[in-house]
């Protein structure tokens, strides 16, 4: 059974940051790599334990495969919430 995927206003504002600073070099490229990040963040729906624990207690990274980002979730329940979305060169916690 799916669970309930959340996405915190930090991790939306994040991800269209991510896409506009993208989108000034590769228009094209920058709106597959935001539809990529969201495809592997659907991928919680049905694996809500995807990724790794991270150093902060309760929170999970997710690596996006082929780019710099990491997906930082929590996992309470049936509900997955998308904290933030970091470059993997940024600080984390």
């Amino acid at each position: 059974m799916p669970v309930e995927l959340l996405w915190s206003p930090l991790a939306l504002a994040r991800l269209q940051q991510i896409r506009a600073y993208a989108a000034m070099d590769k228009p094209e490229a920058a709106e597959r790599l935001a539809m990529r990040i969201v495809a592997v963040v659907e991928a919680l729906r049905s694996h809500p334990h995807l990724g790794r624990a991270a150093a902060s207690p309760g929170i999970r990274e997710l690596p996006i495969g082929g780019t710099p980002y990491i997906v930082l979730d929590r996992v309470q329940g049936r509900r997955v919430t998308i904290s933030t979305i970091s470059h993997g060169a940024q600080r984390k916690e």
